[in-house]
C-alpha cells in the first residue's frame, strides 16, 4: 500500500447494480388492456449506491468495469442487464479550491471501460488521503459530448421521437458527493431520470398480428429542461415545455406469453383520463388504447410502468332492424367505424325476381366519450302481395292499390343521426351523416332499381321509358313516373328521406300498379300506374358527410367507401363493381344488400 502513495491513483470504474421489484401497485383495467404493473426501475441499491468494480492501480490506466446488474441496456435492446458498448459515462470531479473537472469513459464491447476524453488524462486520484467532489451522468450511446462534457446544473433535453430506429437515449444521474479514496472498490449511486412504459401484446386475431406501425401517446411531450437532484433527492426535476409529439417505441425481444413486446422512455408527467397511449396499426385497422384509470396515470422518473394489451377483432355494437329510433353512446373518446346497409325493395308476389338491393356505405370517424348517436334501419319493402298504405319505416315508398293489387314498395335507407326524433322529422332528416339508401319496389323484371351511391338507379324501363320511377340524387328526389292512361295514377316524386308512392293501374284488370320508390338522402320516385303489370320504383341516393361529392356536416369521416346496390363502388362518380360485404363476413362479396337494413360500429380496439 505505501508503494501506490508516490504514484497517481487512477479513478475506479463504474459497475452499476439495478434489481427489478415488481408491484408497487396494479390498477385494475379491463381485460383487453391491464396494468400497469409498476416496478421500480431505481430499486433499492446498496446504501442507495451502485457499486464500483475492482480498480487497477497504475499510472496513466484505462479504468476497467464489470457492468453487471444494470437494469439499462441501450442500442441492442435484448434485455440483457448490462451496459452496451459505446455507452459514455462521464465523471465530473471538483477538487478544493478547484473548478470542476469532467472526464469522460465510454464501455467497450467487452464490458471495460476506456477513457474517452481529448487530453488522454484519465481522474486520479493524488493521493490516498485526498477526498474530491464526484458526480456523475449517462446519456446512452450517442455521444451528445455537449451534454456530457459542459456538465450544467440545468440543461435542455429533447426524446428521441423514433425510438424503433434510433434507439432511446435513458438519462442516468449521480448526484455529487464528496469521496475518499478506497482501495479496490467504491460505490456511485446512478438513478434513471426518465420514465419507462412497456407493452405486452397479446392478440385474438386468426394468424399472426400484422403490425405496420405503433405509436405512444396521440401527444406526448417530447422537450423539457432538466435540472439535477439537489439535497437529499437522487432524482432530478423536469420542467415540461409545450412540443408534443407521437413517439414510435423500440419493439423489444418478445416477452415469454406474449406476441409482441414493445418499450418507451419518455418525461415523468401526470398522464390525464382518456389520453390516448397505445395506438397499434394493422391490415384491418386501428386498435388504440387509452388510460382508463379514474385519476389518470403519473408517471414517477425510475418507474416502469407494465401493461399487458390483448387486441381483439374491435368491440363492435351491431344494430338490427327495429321500426324505431336506436341510441349508440360512444363508451370511449377515440375512432370508430360505422356501416349501414339499406334494405331492399319488395317483389312482385309469385314471380321469381331478384328485389331491387340495399346499399352499403362506411366511414370512419372521431367521436368523444358519452356522445349519442341515433341509428335508424330500414325496413325491406313489402311484396305485392301484402299492401300497405304508409310508408316503409325510414323512408321505402309504398305502392297504391287498384282492386286489392299494387306493386311493390320501397326500402326504407338505414342512417346514422346526431339529433332523434320520428324518423320522418326534418330535424332529425337534416342531421344524417351516413346513409345507406334503400331499392325500389320491384317491377316484375330481372332486377328492380337498386339503391344509388351518389344517385339512385332509374327503374327499368320495359318498353315504358317514362312510367318507371327516376333514381335520387344528391340535391333532390327522383322524379316520379307518368301514369299509363287517364284511369290509372301517376307515381309522385322523391323528397328529403322518402321515396316516393307507387301509382294504381287503371282497374281494368286485376294487375298491380307502379311500386314505390326507395329510401335515401332523398327517395327515388314511384312508378306510375298501367293497366296491365308493374313498374319499378326508383332508387334512393347514398350520403357520407365528407365523402367526395356530399355536402359535408360538422361531424365528418374519412376512409369512406359507398357501394351501390349494384355492388359499383362510388367515389366522385361511379366506378368498378366491387360487391357489397356481407353483415356476417366481410370477406364474403354480393352484388347487392337483401333484406332488412342493419348498421354496426366498430371501435378498433376497446
Amino acid at each position: 500500500m505505501n508503494s501506490l502513495l508516490t504514484k497517481k491513483l487512477p479513478f475506479a470504474a463504474v459497475l452499476l447494480l439495478f434489481v427489478f421489484c415488481w408491484s408497487c401497485s396494479h390498477e385494475p383495467a379491463e381485460p383487453e388492456f391491464q396494468g400497469p404493473n409498476v416496478v421500480n426501475w431505481n430499486d433499492s441499491l446498496i446504501n442507495g449506491d451502485a457499486l464500483l468494480s475492482q480498480m487497477t492501480f497504475s499510472v496513466g490506466s484505462n479504468m476497467v468495469v464489470r457492468c453487471e446488474g444494470t437494469t439499462r441496456s441501450s442500442t441492442d435492446f435484448d434485455g440483457t442487464v448490462t451496459f452496451s458498448a459505446g455507452d459514455f459515462v462521464a465523471v465530473a470531479v471538483t477538487r478544493s479550491g478547484e473548478s470542476e473537472v469532467v472526464k469522460l469513459y465510454q464501455v467497450k464491447s467487452d464490458g471495460s471501460l476506456k477513457y474517452a476524453g481529448s487530453d488522454g488524462e484519465p481522474f486520479t486520484w493524488r493521493n490516498s488521503s485526498e477526498t474530491v467532489s464526484l458526480r456523475a451522468w449517462s446519456y446512452g450511446t450517442d455521444a451528445i459530448l455537449s451534454y456530457m462534457l459542459d456538465a450544467p446544473e440545468t440543461f435542455d433535453y429533447d426524446l428521441e421521437t423514433d425510438q424503433q430506429t434510433n434507439g432511446y437515449r435513458e438519462l442516468l444521474y449521480c448526484k455529487a458527493a464528496n469521496r475518499s479514496y478506497v482501495e479496490g472498490t467504491m460505490t456511485l449511486g446512478f438513478y434513471h431520470q426518465l420514465s419507462r412504459i412497456v407493452f405486452n401484446v397479446n392478440h385474438e386475431l386468426e394468424g399472426d398480428l400484422a403490425v405496420t406501425s405503433v405509436t405512444i401517446g396521440g401527444t406526448f411531450p417530447v422537450k423539457a429542461r432538466f435540472s439535477v437532484p439537489t439535497g437529499s433527492d437522487n432524482i432530478g426535476s423536469w420542467d415540461i415545455k409545450s412540443d408534443q409529439d407521437a413517439i414510435t417505441p423500440h419493439a423489444d425481444d418478445t416477452e415469454d406469453g406474449f406476441q409482441r413486446t414493445y418499450s418507451v422512455v419518455v418525461f415523468p408527467q401526470n398522464y390525464a383520463k382518456d389520453s390516448r397511449l397505445f395506438t397499434l396499426t394493422n391490415s384491418d385497422g386501428n386498435y388504440i388504447y387509452d388510460i382508463s384509470d379514474d385519476e389518470g396515470q403519473t408517471l414517477t422518473a425510475g418507474n416502469q410502468y407494465i401493461y399487458t394489451i390483448t387486441v381483439k377483432n374491435g368491440f363492435s355494437q351491431d344494430f338490427d332492424y327495429v321500426a324505431s329510433a336506436q341510441t349508440f353512446t360512444t363508451p370511449k373518446t377515440g375512432t370508430y367505424k360505422i356501416e349501414c346497409w339499406g334494405a331492399s325493395g319488395g317483389d312482385i308476389t309469385n314471380i321469381s325476381y331478384v328485389r331491387a338491393c340495399g346499399g352499403y356505405v362506411s366511414g370512419v370517424i372521431a367521436l368523444t366519450k358519452d356522445q349519442e348517436l341515433y341509428v335508424y334501419t330500414g325496413q325491406r319493402g313489402n311484396n305485392s302481395d301484402n299492401y300497405s298504405s304508409t310508408y316503409m319505416f325510414n323512408g321505402g315508398g309504398y305502392a297504391n292499390s287498384s282492386k286489392g293489387k299494387c306493386g311493390a314498395c320501397g326500402g326504407g335507407a338505414t342512417d346514422v343521426r346526431t339529433t332523434d326524433g320520428d324518423w320522418d322529422d326534418a330535424t332529425s332528416l337534416n342531421s344524417r351523416i351516413i346513409i345507406a339508401a334503400g331499392g325500389g319496389g320491384n317491377g316484375g323484371a330481372a332486377t328492380g332499381a337498386c339503391a344509388g351511391g351518389l344517385n339512385g338507379y332509374n327503374g327499368l324501363a320495359s318498353g315504358y321509358y317514362n312510367n318507371q320511377g327516376k333514381g335520387a340524387s344528391q340535391t333532390g328526389g327522383g322524379a316520379g313516373g307518368a301514369r299509363f292512361n287517364s284511369s290509372a295514377q301517376a307515381g309522385t316524386a322523391g323528397t328529403l328521406g322518402k321515396g316516393g308512392v307507387g301509382g294504381h293501374s287503371d282497374g281494368t284488370q286485376n294487375t298491380g300498379g307502379g311500386s314505390g320508390g326507395g329510401g335515401g338522402l332523398y327517395g327515388g320516385g314511384g312508378a306510375g300506374g298501367l293497366t296491365n303489370g308493374t313498374w319499378h320504383g326508383g332508387g334512393g341516393s347514398s350520403y357520407i358527410s365528407g365523402h367526395s361529392g356530399c355536402t359535408a356536416q360538422t361531424l365528418t369521416f374519412t376512409n369512406t367507401k359507398m357501394i351501390d346496390g349494384a355492388g359499383y363502388q362510388w367515389t366522385a362518380s361511379k366506378g368498378s363493381r366491387v360487391g357489397i360485404p356481407t353483415p356476417a363476413d366481410s370477406t364474403v362479396r354480393q352484388n347487392g344488400y337483401l333484406g332488412n337494413g342493419f348498421c354496426r360500429i366498430t371501435r378498433y380496439g376497446y
